[in-house]
């Protein structure tokens, strides 16, 4: 970014008056009578008006008005004429300034063209018209505050950062912290934590003092971008440019530490609101509630919703009771979620998709599929329309009791209802019918899938394989595992065990082996079940080639084990799902029997992950 005007004269530029005489008639000349240079400078005034100072002109002294005086008026009168308005003489103890600034029709016609083609859409013409209007030598008085501002706040609303950016970047306009602010907004709301950042310290730079809103908003632009660390930094620095936090400073600050996972410290900010003269609102308290969700701390969260009812001033809104439910529902409390859905009834409020489908999820995953099937029928009679994560919700408490004929029921309803199923709706469904033994059934709802244009991902394949599996069609195994590779499907570490555990049941040692070798080389994580159906396949695969597949078994288990304290999870490792659902992970694929496969599950959320 440029250096920028300041708030104090950035430019003089100096012209002889045989040069100003070609532009403007010959009346600076005449004013001037040849005897000095015209100094052009821009001068800081109440309303930022740029102006042109002719100071200790000996013309124009107090000496030499009386002489030429007429002269002089009929210069400023022809001045007049060319666009621009001379103000009466003020006089100084260093002589007298002859103040210029714009003429109405000048600055006029300058701001009605730029909002004008702002209205029309072309925000880019705006920024260049701005600009070029700037780099004239007297357009630069046509330009105030007001127009720079309602430039950057267009920038703002479109989040064209870019723009946002030249207007700062153009040396002769003269931004304020406001306009200062707006941009650090648009760049915040682009994602450009660095450049918001950046505005914040040049701002900084070029002698504005940045106010709490500029503050606020870099907090914010941090915050989105998940850098939580700076923009703690930047709460602790407000107090040393002399502000008092206000809400949304603490409000922004909580959030970070919420998404940071630093709980603790966003109760202490809330407690520290309590003991100022900041009274925390429902927002404080929901950002504190929804910390302690991502940490699985339920109890702590009631306690607050508890206190946010005898809190002063503040009620618990439907965020507040979603939030609890959320985190009942992710903690097993099924019964507390369907109490919390009760009371927020009995509150006044009016429970939306996301209550109904927060506790639909609850009571499946406690195995109450009943419950969980009439909370999904009460919906409508309470006025609320089911969405496609409520059909898929439904659809998952009747796979989790095997409830195979309801599941493909409720996927059939969601297309009467003209909600297209998507890759989640019919891998539940796979997977129904894989656990009920219709594995038939499971691998025409991946044909169905492909004729409808739903392509299946690597849950959709290991829920069809696993179909198989337990279906004794062993062979399928195989030729869907490499039908995902065929079509650029990753297979992951459920798939090879699925399909490990497929040829060592019908004794195809060699074949389990090539499996695990290339899950092997593929570098994938050995999780328990994964390590003990690979070494159950090494050691039936021969004393030599057992040791050798036992030797790299073990190696991949312990670079695992070493990647899984050294690293976070990536993107699809677990974690909350990116496309508004439940959560995010993945549901039961092993088969019960002689092999027991523990419940695999992703993060903190089951397989399948509404």
């Amino acid at each position: 970014m440029g250096a920028g005007p300041m708030s104090t004269p950035v430019r003089a530029q100096t012209y002889h008056p045989l040069t100003y005489q070609s532009r403007h008639d010959g009346v600076a000349n005449s004013i001037l009578n040849g005897q000095t240079r015209l100094q052009v400078a821009q001068i800081p005034a109440p309303m930022d008006w740029n102006v042109a100072a002719w100071p200790d002109l000996p013309i124009v002294n107090e000496t030499a008005m009386s002489g030429r005086n007429n002269e002089m008026r009929a210069g400023w009168a022809k001045l007049s004429h060319m666009g621009s308005t001379l103000t009466r003489p003020a006089q100084s103890s260093s002589g007298t300034k002859v103040i210029l600034s714009p003429s109405p029709s000048k600055k006029s016609s300058a701001d009605r063209a730029v909002r004008q083609v702002v209205a029309q859409g072309r925000l880019g013409k705006a920024v260049d018209l701005l600009v070029s209007l700037s780099e004239e030598e007297d357009g630069l008085h046509a330009i105030d505050r007001a127009l720079v501002n309602f430039v950057l706040y267009n920038c703002m609303r479109r989040r064209d950062w870019t723009r946002a950016l030249t207007v700062l970047d153009a040396p002769l306009i003269e931004v304020d912290v406001v306009g200062f602010t707006m941009a650090i907004k648009a760049c915040g709301q682009a994602r450009r934590w660095r450049e918001a950042l950046g505005v914040l310290r040049e701002m900084q730079a070029r002698g504005l003092r940045p106010d709490l809103v500029s503050f606020n908003t870099a907090m914010d632009a941090l915050g989105k971008a998940g850098q939580y660390d700076l923009a703690l930094e930047l709460f602790t620095e407000i107090e040393d440019h002399g502000f008092a936090p206000n809400l949304v400073s603490y409000n922004t600050a909580i959030h970070a530490c919420g998404r940071a996972g630093m709980v603790d410290r966003a109760h202490e900010l809330l407690r520290e609101m309590q003991g100022l003269s900041v009274r925390p609102d429902s927002v404080s308290y929901n950002t504190v509630m929804a910390a302690f969700a991502k940490k699985n701390q339920w109890k702590a969260a009631l306690e607050l919703l508890a206190e946010m009812r005898d809190a002063p001033g503040v009620d618990p809104d439907l965020i507040s009771y979603n939030t609890a439910m959320h985190v009942c529902a992710k903690a097993g409390r099924w019964e507390r979620a369907t109490e919390l859905l009760t009371e927020a009834l009995g509150q006044g409020l009016q429970p939306d998709v996301v209550s109904y489908n927060t506790v639909m999820h609850a009571c499946g995953r406690a195995g109450e599929y009943l419950q969980a099937l009439d909370l999904f029928g009460m919906m409508e009679e309470v006025g609320v329309v089911p969405d496609r994560v409520s059909f898929n919700t439904a659809m998952h408490a009747c796979n989790r009791a095997l409830k195979w004929q309801a599941a493909l029921q409720i996927l059939r309803e969601m297309e009467a209802r003209s909600i297209a199923p998507n890759v989640k709706s019919y891998t539940i469904a796979v997977d129904a019918c894989g656990r009920a033994g219709e594995w038939e059934r499971a691998l025409e709802l991946m044909e169905e899938m492909e004729v409808r244009g739903v392509p299946a991902n690597v849950h959709t394949y290991t829920a069809a394989m696993d179909a198989c599996c337990r279906g004794g069609e062993v062979d399928r195994v195989l030729v869907l595992l490499e039908e995902m590779d065929g079509k650029g499907v990753e297979p992951n570490v459920v798939s090879y065990t699925i399909a490990m555990d497929a040829m060592n049941r019908v004794g195809k040692w060699d074949r389990a082996s090539a499996v695990l070798e290339q899950m092997v080389q593929r570098g994938l994580r050995l999780d328990s079940v994964s390590y003990r159906t690979a070494l159950s396949t090494a050691g039936r695969a021969g004393e030599e080639e057992g040791e050798r597949l036992t030797r790299i078994v073990h190696e991949s288990r312990q670079r695992g084990h070493a990647r899984q304290r050294g690293e976070r999870n990536g993107p699809g490792e677990g974690g909350e799902s990116s496309d508004g659902d439940l959560t995010g992970g993945y549901g039961e694929l092993f088969p019960t029997g002689s092999r027991q496969f523990r419940q695999t599950q992703t993060g903190s959320s089951t397989l399948w992950g509404l």
